[in-house]
This record gives C-alpha cells, structure tokens and sequence, in this order.
C-alpha cells in the first residue's frame, strides 16, 4: 500500500520474509536508515518503530534513549508488546549503553509487565532497585509496579508491604503524584479484598492527591476506582456517575486504553441494572 512518494505500508509478514532473504551488512543499514526516518519525520507516534528499527541495526544508545523517552506513551498506546523482544536485547547490552541504567531497566520492565512477563519483569524491576539503591523516586516507582504484579498474582501480603513502603519512601519525597497512584494501587488491593472501607479511604486519598498534583490519568483512575467499590457496594446510579466522570477525564486527555477499560465497565453496570439499549451503547464506545 503507497502511503506518498517515499513510503509504502507493507504487511508485517511479508516485510519479515523480505528481511530475511537481505544479506546482513544491507539489513543493517536498512534497518538505521528506517529507524532515523521515523525518528525524523514521524516523531513520537512513530517511536516503537524507531526503537525497533535502532535495535536491529545495533544502534542500542538511540534505541535506550527513545524507550525511555516514549516508554509510557507506547504502553499507553497498547504497543508494548512489539517491544518484547527489542527490550530484551536492550536488556543484555544494558551495562555497555550510555543512558542511566535505572530508568532503562524501569522502562524494560514496564514492557515486560504490560505484555504479561511477569517473572521477567520481577526480575528487572529487581535489578533496577539495585542500581538506584531503593531510596529516590525511582526506586518508587520501581516498588509500586513490583506491588502490582503481586496483586495480579493474589500475593496480597507481599504486595501491601512493598506498596507501603514505596509510599512511605514517595511521601518522604513528596512525589504527590506518585503517591496518588500508589493509593490507588492499594485500592485496588483492597477491592480484591472486599475490604470495601478501605479500598474507597484509599481512592480518595488518591483523587485528593492526583488533583494537587494536577495529574488527570490517576484523577480518573482514582475516580474509576470509586465507581468500582460503589459497584460493589450494590449503588448502581452513583457507580455509574462517577466512572462517567471518569471517561471524560480519559476521553479529554487521550487515554484510550484506560478510557475503553471505564466504558466497558459502565456497560457492564447498565446490564446488570437491566438497562441493555444502555450496556450495549457503552460496550459499542468501548469497541471504537
């Protein structure tokens, strides 16, 4: 498919036998002049190709720095995982690249996490830890995302303790950003729990905090998050309202991944309260 003058689109299966039938010296060149082009011209919504493309072609410096300047922007795009396999190379040349190996290591295991390696995203967020020394705002960081990946596995112990102590350490830093998403992490937690008292003390903790902080995608999660404990608690109408509240936020600041998550949680509240012309409007949102 010809896009303009100078490039084509072509499908991802027939690029891979094209690139393999290339002697090695050309696909490396390939690969920069491609990567250069899109970190060019196409700019950020372009950068997982870029990153892909540096990777391949051994340009690991620019790769690392790409990743971790767009690291959050790909993941929130759902790209994270057409990165796997770059991160991992990154990964093994990590202590020979020119880039702070913390926030590198970070970004690596955030792909990992996103893509669902959690074992291996465990593993790096450790080294991570390691190299910061576990007592700055990345080492927070760092800790928060290990405590999510011990609720997903139901280690609910475990991940409480590593959350208090990444928001002990971010409320020492008075990162209040951070600290609204660590609570509403701990929401989370709490949810899981059926610890409803809790889990909603701690959204609002969050929507408290991400509002001073002025962050609007932990202001919808945290709002999101109230929704679900209302959910719980059998108050259809005001969980509703207020994950509504929630995708406005998403919607107006681009988070589309977090925005589909709320519309189809509104669906879902609209078809257990009976209303299906209205679950099935949302659930159609939640598609688009």
């Amino acid at each position: 498919l010809k896009r303009d003058d100078r490039l084509y689109e072509i499908h991802d299966l027939l690029r891979q036998h094209l690139v393999l039938k290339l002697a090695g010296g050309v696909k490396v060149k390939l690969h920069k002049k491609i990567g250069q082009m899109y970190q060019k011209e196409l700019g950020s919504m372009r950068s997982s190709e870029a990153i892909y493309h540096f990777t391949e072609a051994g340009i690991c410096d620019t790769a690392a720095d790409l990743l971790i300047r767009y690291g959050d922007d790909i993941i929130a795009r759902g790209l994270a995982s057409s990165l796997v396999e770059p991160a991992r190379k990154l990964l093994e040349r990590c202590e020979r690249l020119d880039c702070e190996a913390t926030k590198l290591l970070h970004r690596i295991g955030d792909i990992l996490e996103s893509s669902g390696n959690w074992d291996e995203a465990l593993g790096v967020y450790d080294q991570a830890i390691k190299a910061c020394g576990g007592q700055d705002l990345a080492g927070a960081k760092v800790m928060m995302k290990i405590g999510m990946i011990q609720i997903r596995r139901n280690n609910h112990a475990e991940a409480q303790r590593i959350l208090e102590k990444a928001l002990n350490l971010s409320s020492e830093l008075n990162a209040t950003e951070l600290i609204a998403e660590i609570r509403c992490t701990l929401g989370n937690l709490f949810i899981q729990q059926c610890d409803y008292d809790r889990a909603l003390s701690e959204f609002e903790e969050g929507l408290t905090f991400a509002r001073k902080s002025g962050s609007h995608r932990v202001e919808g999660k945290s709002l999101y998050g109230i929704g679900r404990v209302e959910q719980a608690r059998g108050n259809s109408a005001k969980s509703i309202g207020t994950k509504r509240k929630a995708a406005e936020i998403f919607e107006a600041h681009g988070e589309t991944m977090e925005l589909s998550k709320v519309l189809t949680a509104i669906g879902a509240s609209y078809f257990n309260a009976g209303e299906l012309e209205k679950a099935l409007e949302y659930h159609d949102k939640a598609l688009k």
